[in-house]
């Protein structure tokens, strides 16, 4: 539902200056006697390398969009936050930092099948969109610092990018050591959030340092340090031996954090023919909580009984040969990665709603704390041929290899558990639950495009891919406080593996033409896809009599998961209008998209799984305009209209006996997709002397309402709300100073970005509860409140 007021204020800030804008422009370009400052107003002309091969943005045949790093500046992006305000079409629900050690949670052409809210989740399938830091394909929240652009590629892009590319891909491409001569910034930031018990702070630096004619080194450092804003005041206080003491206290800001960021590069010109760069690249994240408040105890306030703090690592090495072979050049890209993440879940109100914990009621305070561990690492190698393309025929050939290994482990401990059952816990004391999830794949893939150019107007590329994959998984639950009684020995004890492989192919089908030196239309038919799995389920072998996987045996079903594959039909205009003073793009898909990935709980036991639900369809509209009023005053606007539903009805994870236990309608609305979002930043600039400029910067975003999952039924089912927010920059530059005054979420927006449905916390122990027992656990997650902050940035080349 639209928040008429609010939206107002976003497009008419946007559009009061249009008949200025059009007029303006329409006497530039009468104008005979204004060349030059024609020029100088016209629309920068980005180069992007998405298609392989170095193109200007308004040449790419297909929707594509890419923010400058003088745009990433002024804008203050440094993450997926502020990122996602800026570039239309990409949704992502802010949930604050405590997600990026685990998923990058975004959503593009609504391509998205999970129930929303599961941020705390293991995911042994890819996301929907990929995100490739340079070449190496990584799934984290990596901060984003001296980089050279943003590219945004809508739509699969599976003949070109790994697996995973099936809604989109966004590439960080990060500026490398250049011998051009030294050159450097230091930057620090100091700002006030509403509500906030301290400062936050972050600093930065840069310096490249040329060792010779070709060699030379890049270091990049940051340091971010924020302060909480949601107080907890339902806290349990726990004695020597970890027991209840029936105390309560309060904690303030407790939902703080700190980064720590580091890059080393270097480039070495081997000789005229052969470039190397390396990279190594480190983060690490320290957060005290969720960015979340319990909509019973008040906003801002939270109801946790227990910490949840969080700490993530990433470690990203990577190396990349370039050899100009003169016909074509040779790319080698290597890269590994490791990611890891620790994490504490309070789940007090969560085990109590369930319908099992009638066997525990009764146990003094009800604290169920649930210890989170994550893993993931990969080696990708690709090799690429990319033609020169002098000749009518352009081509791109390639050889694509990644080895993925991800674990995760879950111990969920129920305070005053043993003493309650007057047991000795035979794994560790009060352990009630835990779960072990290993699981491997590896994809092998040969992939191409080969362009013809039948005029210097119209051209056709034909794309494939070809892949085969394998995947291993393996599953180890106990349950010590219901040994026996619940699996195998004192530990309760479960476990499954699963091995499966598949081989596959996708194509691609792009033409265009150039109706003038400055209109392109297009049409794009591409094949995305995600690669499928194992659950290392305790499956149930049918043709024997026995149940294989006691108590906790799922139907032989479940035991894998197929990829999921995605068609889409594309059209599209791009180009100049007014001299260049306005570039647009205007592009409609529709997105066939089978057998839907998403993560789910097993009928039997609750594991974790990855599912594959039926098909769904996903249409839409993407608008994306900059238009320069002059040199001082520029305004870039931004519309996408997506309707994502399911095309059938779906009745199906089959419990023991093959009988579905879940329901989805058809034209069911896909969670987490809003209809309507805009983005909306105006630019002005003006010079109060020879040495002093100034720059003012006011940018808006709106997203619309969405639903957590597709029925109202399900356990995670919640309405969100749209969402508008501002924000604002003003900047002066003295010689080699930059002084920047900026306030973020102008009006304190106070909107939900996500919650995680009431259904949970209106029960007890699986029956409806009129004392709302577990009311205090109806969270509702919010973007950071307005933020006033003073940046000083010094830059210095010689």
């Amino acid at each position: 539902m639209f928040k008429k007021t609010k939206l107002a204020l976003l497009v008419s800030a946007a559009c009061m200056t249009l008949p200025t804008a059009i007029q303006a422009a329409e006497t530039k370009a009468e104008s005979a006697t204004s060349k030059n400052e024609n020029k100088a107003n016209k629309v920068e002309r980005i180069m992007v390398t998405a298609s392989r091969r170095s193109t200007s943005l308004a040449e790419v045949p297909y929707n594509i969009s890419a923010l400058d790093s003088n745009y990433l500046d002024k804008a203050g992006i440094t993450d997926f936050t502020k990122l996602t305000r800026n570039i239309p079409g990409l949704v992502f629900s802010d949930t604050g930092p405590r997600s990026n050690g685990i998923s990058n949670g975004l959503i593009m052409r609504g391509m998205n099948a999970q129930p929303v809210g599961s941020e705390d989740s293991y995911r042994s399938s890819s996301p929907a969109v990929s995100v490739y830091v340079g070449e190496t394909p990584l799934f984290v929240n990596l901060n984003m610092r001296d980089i050279n652009r943003v590219e945004v590629l809508r739509g699969p892009q599976g003949t070109l990018y790994g697996s995973g590319s099936l809604g989109g891909t966004l590439r960080y491409i990060q500026n490398q050591a250049s011998t051009e001569g030294l050159e450097g910034h230091i930057a620090a930031k100091l700002s006030q959030t509403d509500g906030a018990g301290d400062f936050n702070t972050d600093t930065e630096f840069m310096v490249n340092v040329p060792l010779s004619d070709t060699f030379a080194v890049r270091f990049v450092g940051a340091y971010v340090d924020n302060s909480g804003f949601i107080d907890a005041h339902a806290l349990e206080r726990l004695d020597a031996n970890n027991q209840p003491t029936g105390e309560v206290y309060s904690a303030k800001d407790v939902n703080d954090n700190q980064l720590g960021y580091a890059r080393f590069a270097a480039s070495w010109e081997a000789s005229d023919d052969v470039s190397i760069n390396f990279n190594y690249q480190q983060q690490s994240d320290d957060v005290g909580g969720r960015q979340a408040y319990a909509k019973s105890v008040g906003l801002y306030q939270t109801g946790i009984k227990q910490s949840e703090p969080l700490s993530s690592d990433v470690k990203i090495a990577a190396l990349d040969i370039e050899v100009d072979l003169g016909f074509a050049s040779f790319t080698s890209s290597s890269s590994v990665y490791k990611n890891e993440a620790d994490g504490i879940s309070d789940i007090s109100h969560d085990y109590p709603s369930e319908g099992f914990w009638s066997y525990y009621e009764g146990i003094p305070r009800e604290i169920v704390t649930s210890t989170r561990h994550y893993q993931t690492d990969a080696f990708v190698q690709e090799l690429r041929l990319v033609s020169e393309g002098a000749d009518s025929l352009d081509w791109v050939v390639g050889a694509y290899y990644s080895s993925w290994h991800g674990a995760s482990g879950q111990f969920d401990t129920i305070i005053g558990l043993d003493n309650f059952f007057g047991i000795t816990n035979p794994q560790a004391p009060d352990l009630n639950y835990s779960n072990v999830q290993k699981d491997s794949f590896s994809d092998a893939a040969i992939f191409g495009e080969l362009t013809y150019h039948v005029s210097d107007d119209w051209q056709m590329t034909f794309g494939a891919r070809f892949f085969e994959q394998e995947f291993e998984s393996y599953q180890r639950t106990t349950l010590p406080s219901c040994g026996i009684y619940c699996g195998e020995g004192e530990l309760g004890l479960s476990e499954a593996s699963a091995i499966d492989k598949v081989s596959d192919q996708i194509f691609k089908f792009n033409t265009s033409y150039d109706i003038s030196a400055d209109m392109m239309v297009y049409m794009t038919l591409s094949e995305g896809f995600r690669h499928g799995g194992t659950n290392g389920l305790p499956i149930d072998n049918a043709d024997t009599d026995a149940i294989e996987g006691g108590v906790y045996a799922n139907h032989a079903s479940l035991r894998t998961f197929a990829p999921d594959k995605a068609t889409n039909f594309e059209v599209g205009m791009k180009g100049f209008a007014f001299d260049e003073l306005l570039e647009y793009t205007v592009a409609a898909f529709t997105i066939d998209w089978d057998d839907n990935q998403v993560l789910q709980r097993s009928p039997i036991g609750g594991f974790p799984i990855v599912y594959n639900l039926g098909a769904s369809k996903s249409q839409g509209v993407e608008l994306e305009s900059k238009f320069h009023f002059s040199s001082d005053l520029k305004l870039s606007l931004g519309y996408t209209y997506v309707s994502a539903k399911t095309t059938g009805n779906t009745a199906g994870l089959p419990d023991l006996d093959g009988n579905p236990t879940l329901f989805i309608d058809k034209d069911a609305d896909l969670p987490g997709v809003p209809n309507h979002s805009i983005t909306a930043a105006l630019d002005y600039s003006f010079v109060l002397a020879d040495e002093y400029e100034m720059s003012y910067r006011l940018g808006g975003f709106y997203k619309g309402g969405f639903n957590t999952d597709f029925n109202e039924g399900a356990l995670n089912y919640d309405e969100v709300d749209s969402q508008t927010i501002f924000d604002t920059t003003l900047s002066m530059y003295i010689e080699q100073w930059q002084v920047s005054l900026f306030v973020n979420n102008l009006f304190n927006s106070t909107d939900s970005t996500l919650e995680l449905g009431n259904r949970p916390y209106m029960s007890y122990s699986g029956q409806l509860d009129p004392q709302r027992r577990l009311q205090n656990g109806d969270l509702s997650y919010v973007v950071r409140p307005r933020t006033i902050g003073l940046s000083v940035k010094y830059s210095f080349d010689m």
